[in-house]
């Protein structure tokens, strides 16, 4: 029996940024969606379900957005493809949904988060106080969740707070975009992401800066 995998967006963001997404589920993807450097780094994930992850992002990005090259990671952590220089994100939840951004130039975030996730403990860890004022509802502290999710891996930099470097401009429910700074010792990087909208799940992807 083939896995049940359903499209649930694929779609140009501004700037040029590709993103998609899937539901996932019923038998086990296959194993051949990963080649090369990417059946190394599946072989050495242990947990089933971190394998069945990481099978549905590569299938989001080989399948749904068209990119051919491997994806491999740094030691960072960072996704990066094999011989060429281009900007990539994967995400997933735990409730079998993945997602990839690509952009031919400029680094890329993807943030998705299940909308029963309860913030309400975790936003004094993740937003400033300047935020906090705005962002007041568990539906916008998961919206800011994503962004930030998303900033985060754009910048492809450790050692990024959430709360102290990464600066959220003031954004209402009803807002397609949001627009991130994040401070760094050397630089200020400007970054534009766009919700994107799901019935049962944040998501915001966006790009913002050359890649290094």
């Amino acid at each position: 029996m083939a896995a049940k995998i359903e499209i649930l967006f694929c779609q140009t963001l501004k700037g040029g940024l590709a993103a998609a997404a899937v539901r996932y589920g019923g038998a086990p993807i296959a194993a051949d969606e990963a080649q090369g450097i990417e059946a190394q780094e599946l072989a050495m994930l242990a947990h089933p379900r971190r394998r069945q992850e990481r099978l549905a992002a590569l299938y989001v990005l080989h399948r749904v957005l068209g990119v051919r090259e491997r994806l491999y990671h740094r030691p960072s952590g960072q996704p990066a493809l094999q011989g060429r220089s281009a900007g990539v994100s994967i995400s997933h939840s735990a409730d079998g949904i993945a997602g990839a951004a690509f952009h031919p130039e400029y680094a890329a975030g993807l943030d998705i988060e299940n909308k029963n996730r309860n913030f309400g403990g975790l936003a004094r860890r993740f937003l400033s106080a300047d935020e906090q004022e705005f962002i007041n509802t568990n539906d916008l502290c998961g919206i800011a969740w994503c962004v930030k999710e998303a900033a985060y891996k754009a910048a492809g930099r450790a050692g990024i707070s959430f709360a102290e470097h990464i600066a959220l401009h003031p954004f209402a429910p009803h807002d397609s975009s949001i627009e991130a700074r994040i401070a760094l010792p050397a630089q200020t990087l400007t970054l534009t992401f766009e919700k994107i909208a799901l019935p049962l799940h944040w998501a915001a992807a966006g790009t913002g800066r050359h890649l290094a």
